[in-house]
């Protein structure tokens, strides 16, 4: 009975406390709005934002004590992130999240607060497939088919690798984990990361990352591959472990980090953590995005990650693959064939595939001098890539700067 009683009174203590911080808000004029308020409009209008949970990211001004969220938010539950004063904090779920922020946002403590959102590989049009003239779920075409795919011709690759296969440097994978006993890429791995779980366990429960990292170990098969489990196995996770795992990757010897996800929404704490890991010298690599859309998406979009679009075998657009600020080159992203979770071998559309190859080019550019800083593998990737003007001419000019070219980045690095 006193139990009960006890859990009453913490109950009604929260709700207090709530009612206390709702009052506040109504007098500051902000609960009136509706909750999409909040939202970017592009943002709303594309329907793909959503929240994690009732959590929210606050970054506290330097020197603020973090007691400063129990008086804000009523002693919420708290989870540090790895960059200072920058903390992933769960509300209760009756709090109206848009009317916070805006309250937390004008607090002289806060340098910024948003929510956590999600970020997700868009799994559902990233699609994998099986060919059923072949034995893939066996891997009984395996290699050999992967080595004479239509795509490596068309971005020069085999000539390329005459000149570098990537030997020395390390590309980070963040995405849904891999297959570590896949013999496709098990000889490439190094020591990874599992953000969601805080443990070594990077195995794929869903596909994706292991394909991810089989299309770089064919563009770079000497590359090392480390792979930062960000997602879950419905292809999902939040900025705030996307944001950790790139710190993760960039703090243990990662030059190159491939990001095939993404959202429609600006984040702040992502869009940091990508200016700290590029002012440390690496290069990121992100998918454009498979909406078929030029609403910007990110971490595409932000400056100096080379966002990748996805093209057909008509050195065409993929009809799936978003375009515009999303896209600084692009690469084949239509029947790829990599690595699968299982064991075998698949079949997959998406931008998702064609950004790796990008993330394997520049780890063959890094290898002939690795003393040469990110902008200079960047330049070297964006300068040889092909005109798409013949062949595209509706899309070229939004394609970025047009067709990925192995050979040509490589030859005059």
């Amino acid at each position: 009975m006193g139990q009960r009683y006890s859990f009453r009174r913490v109950i009604k203590s929260l709700k207090i406390k709530s009612l206390r911080l709702v009052i506040l808000l109504v007098v500051f004029g902000l609960l009136s709005g509706s909750s999409a308020a909040f939202f970017p409009t592009s943002a709303r209008a594309s329907g793909l934002v959503s929240v994690s949970g009732n959590e929210i990211i606050i970054q506290l001004v330097p020197g603020t004590n973090i007691s400063i969220l129990n008086t804000l938010l009523g002693n919420p539950l708290v989870r540090a992130l790895s960059l200072d004063q920058t903390y992933v904090v769960t509300l209760p779920v009756w709090l109206p999240l848009d009317s916070i922020l805006a309250l937390l946002n004008l607090n002289p403590y806060v340098v910024f607060a948003e929510p956590n959102y999600k970020m997700a590989t868009e799994a559902q049009q990233a699609f994998i497939y099986y060919d059923p003239s072949s034995d893939l779920q066996n891997g009984g075409a395996g290699v050999n088919t992967a080595l004479k795919q239509w795509a490596w011709d068309r971005i020069d690759l085999p000539q390329s690798q005459r000149l570098s296969e990537g030997e020395g440097v390390v590309v980070a994978i963040l995405d849904t984990g891999v297959n570590k006993t896949h013999p496709a890429i098990e000889g490439q791995l190094v020591r990874g990361f599992n953000v969601t779980t805080l443990n070594d366990n990077v195995n794929d429960d869903n596909g994706h990352g292991t394909f991810v990292a089989g299309v770089v170990a064919q563009v770079a098969p000497d590359a090392a591959i480390m792979p930062v489990k960000v997602l879950n196995s419905k292809g999902e996770g939040t900025v705030a472990d996307t944001a950790e795992g790139m710190l993760w990757a960039a703090n243990h010897g990662a030059r190159v980090i491939n990001m095939s996800l993404g959202l429609y929404s600006p984040s702040i704490l992502l869009e940091q953590v990508v200016k700290n890991v590029q002012n440390r010298g690496d290069l990121v690599i992100a998918s454009a995005g498979n909406s078929g859309t030029a609403e910007k998406r990110y971490p595409a979009s932000y400056s100096g990650v080379i966002g990748v679009a996805a093209t057909d075998n008509k050195n065409h657009k993929a009809s799936f693959s978003n375009y515009g600020d999303n896209a600084r080159i692009s690469a084949p992203g239509v029947k790829i064939y990599s690595a699968y979770y299982t064991g075998g071998y698949a079949y997959g559309d998406g931008t998702s595939f064609a950004a790796p190859q990008v993330a394997g080019l520049a780890a063959q550019v890094w290898h002939k001098d690795s003393a040469k800083p990110a902008d200079f593998v960047s330049s070297k990737i964006l300068g040889a890539a092909t005109s798409l003007n013949r062949d595209d001419p509706s899309y070229a000019s939004q394609l970025g700067s047009g067709l990925l070219n192995n050979y040509k980045a490589v030859l005059n690095s």
